[in-house]
């Protein structure tokens, strides 16, 4: 398979082993398949940078260009991501059919990133745990350690029913106010007596905790400003 690459002005090759797996504006995921100077065959490398790859595939031989300088090149111009594979046969026939094979099965590379903070001076751990809350983001980050995990898989527990607020229609005003206070919604207390006054005269169920969180965030004016009076319809659960 012989691949172009034009990324940019000026630049202008041909390999006898690339593949494009995935390409958007923001991210180029590419698949290469090239004789190396080391790593094992019929195995796909995921790599992130020029200097990984050298690292799994060794340097070419002068005079030779295969893996690295490839990898070179296509870092060079703009490449996230590599999926790389290691050619080689028992009669000196490099087998890019088994290889591209290998590039083109239906598992997406995992990908994933991590911020470390170096903090000097003496402190104690309540001013650790001050910066920790200042730098990280609960929403979308946790803290984790500089060991080297086994695996970018994650795996998660299978979710419980969603809840339902039993009683929440018929509520008194004061139950009502404790259950708003305990779930930390953007909406105002107002708000929620209104969406307690739907459920008990036209929906006449209780809501699901599902609904709950879509009306505050569908309400927040992070998602639209309230006064536009835009509506939701047809919306099933």
């Amino acid at each position: 398979m012989i691949s172009t690459v034009h990324e940019r002005p000026g630049v202008y090759s041909s390999y006898e082993v690339s593949s494009v797996l995935s390409a958007n504006a923001a991210r180029k995921t590419v698949g290469v398949a090239a004789a190396a100077a080391k790593g094992e065959t019929e195995k796909v490398m995921l790599l992130t940078s020029y200097a990984q790859g050298v690292e799994a595939f060794g340097e070419d031989a002068e005079g030779a260009p295969g893996m690295e300088a490839l990898l070179k090149l296509l870092f060079a111009n703009g490449a996230f991501g590599v999926k790389a594979v290691a050619v080689a046969a028992a009669d000196g026939t490099p087998d890019y059919e088994a290889a591209f094979a290998l590039l083109n099965e239906e598992e997406e590379p995992i990908i994933r990133s991590a911020t470390t903070y170096v903090i000097e001076g003496e402190l104690d751990d309540e001013q650790l745990e001050a910066i920790k809350k200042h730098c990280i983001n609960p929403v979308d980050s946790r803290e984790t350690g500089m060991d080297k995990p086994e695996t970018l898989v994650q795996d998660f527990p299978e979710p419980e029913d969603v809840k339902i607020f039993d009683g929440f229609k018929d509520m008194p005003e004061t139950e009502l106010k404790e259950l708003y206070d305990s779930l930390g919604l953007a909406m105002t207390f107002k708000d929620f007596l209104h969406i307690q006054n739907y459920f008990k005269n036209e929906e006449k169920r209780e809501p699901s905790m599902t609904e709950i969180r879509v009306l505050d965030t569908y309400w927040s004016d992070h998602c639209r400003h309230t006064t536009f009076q835009t509506e939701l319809k047809n919306v099933t659960f």
